[in-house]
């Protein structure tokens, strides 16, 4: 009985550990951001989009880059709003 309880609980314990890494891989896609001209690019993942910066692994590393000076591709690339780029006056 106490065998049965332990297997039931490690084969849950590895379907919550399964559905959680399977989450995370989905949230990790990679996304290219582009000059308006096309001049520059550059291709990671998509760790973070907050107050118009959008934060991308690199090869090189992390890189934070404006919304209002590049331009997104990919599956993962966050919609965009006229309220969520906000150029200075």
């Amino acid at each position: 009985m106490k065998f049965a309880l332990r297997r039931n609980t490690f084969l849950a314990a590895s379907a919550f550990a399964m559905m959680i890494g399977l989450g995370t891989s989905a949230l990790a896609e990679n996304i290219t951001l582009s000059t308006p001209d096309g001049s520059l690019s550059l291709t990671g993942e998509l760790q973070s989009f907050e107050d118009g910066i959008y934060k991308i692994k690199t090869s090189v590393g992390t890189m934070e880059l404006s919304a209002k000076d590049v331009i997104c591709k990919g599956d993962a690339c966050p919609p965009l709003h006229a309220w969520d780029v906000v150029t200075a006056n």
